[in-house]
């Protein structure tokens, strides 16, 4: 079976006319940026643009997507969202049904990303108006995303049903970047939720069975994204690992990933991730006995939070607390406490809000016969 990226490039060839051609050229873009291949992908939104074709809302709408997708995955830029919104506009005002719900489906991934839980539902509800248009493509990316979500929720059962459509879409397609982001994401969201339970000093039933698990599936993800080169997920399994081998309490070998991360994330594009790894190397410095000089002033320095995500300034505040603990600063970890147990507090309301805000049902009815 030939992979995806044979298939649209076997789309290109088969083409009968420019603009066709040129539209298979932006669907095969979005792909590159997808998996990666950003430079690629960006030669060939050029090639397009510079072409002397009549120009369509199909394929304008396209480019943007392709567009978006570098602007996503390699600059985490808010162009990227305004892309596919400007993408969402032209296709949706001009009947591309199909293209609109690709927008729309990837415009609520974003929102769940953002937190923007009312923007969330509004774009899944635009989706369920777009149901009869919505391809593999747009499928895969909404299962991914509710996968996602239910694992942040804590509701793991209900996370692999969604992971399992997603990788049975994917491998229809024989598509590496879903697989490889499904691997993914399967892990890190599982390493995220176990942080915020530890930040919370939640006891956790059957912990090593779990960490064992989540150790196998990164460690899964890791070796297929270098198998099949696909580039736009290992700088985060790299971080990811190194936070999993905190859980396990092996800190000593979590510095070394934490530290390439912390390099391969510019404060100014990466601020808030920036702040999370200082955290993350705060508390390992303390385990290893190099005490964390700067531990005082992470805190006194922790009053632009509000920036964080909820579970993030938990976590944050939660291994700023176990660093003093371990330097013996009691009272810094008394004084720490308030804060993070507001943090805590404010994650839980938030959770229960994201729960009952967006509903699935539709879709899985969709897919629940479906065959690939």
């Amino acid at each position: 079976m030939p992979t995806r990226r044979e298939s649209l490039a076997r789309s290109i060839e088969a083409a009968t006319t420019e603009l066709d051609r040129a539209c298979a050229k932006s669907v095969l873009a979005a792909y590159l940026g997808r998996s990666g291949q950003y430079a690629a992908a960006e030669d060939l939104i050029a090639q397009i643009r510079s072409a002397p074709i009549n120009t369509s809302v199909r394929l304008s709408a396209l480019v943007m997507f392709a567009e978006a997708m570098t602007l996503l995955q390699d600059k985490l830029s808010a162009m990227g969202v305004d892309r596919l919104k400007r993408g969402y506009s032209l296709a949706s005002a001009a009947s591309v049904k199909d293209v609109a719900a690709l927008n729309a489906a990837w415009l609520f991934h974003c929102s769940y990303n953002l937190n923007q839980y009312a923007q969330m539902a509004d774009w899944l509800e635009r989706c369920r108006q777009l149901s009869d248009s919505l391809d593999l493509d747009a499928e895969a990316r909404l299962a991914l995303t509710f996968a996602a979500m239910d694992r942040y929720l804590g509701d793991f059962a209900g996370s692999d049903g969604w992971y399992k459509i997603a990788r049975q879409i994917a491998v229809s397609l024989a598509d590496g970047p879903y697989l490889s982001a499904s691997m993914y994401n399967r892990a890190a969201y599982g390493i995220a939720r176990l942080r915020f339970l530890e930040a919370a000093r939640v006891h956790v039933a059957g912990r090593i069975e779990l960490l064992q698990q989540l150790s196998l599936e990164m460690d899964s993800a890791t070796n297929y994204s270098q198998a099949t080169r696909n580039a736009s997920t290992l700088h985060l399994q790299l971080l990811w690992t190194a936070r999993l081998k905190m859980l396990e309490g092996r800190f000593e070998l979590a510095v070394p990933g934490l530290l390439t991360s912390k390099v391969d994330m510019p404060e100014a594009k990466h601020r808030r991730q920036v702040q999370l790894v200082d955290a993350d190397l705060c508390l390992c410095e303390a385990v290893m006995g190099q005490r964390c000089h700067s531990v005082q002033t992470r805190v006194l320095a922790s009053d632009d939070l509000e920036s964080l995500e909820t579970d993030d300034r938990a976590v944050y505040l939660g291994q700023l607390r176990a660093a003093a603990l371990v330097e013996g600063d009691i009272g810094l970890a008394e004084a720490l406490d308030p804060r993070l147990h507001a943090a805590i507090a404010e994650h839980e309301a938030f959770l229960a809000t994201l729960g009952t805000t967006v509903s699935s049902a539709w879709l899985r009815e969709r897919l629940a016969s479906r065959t690939y």
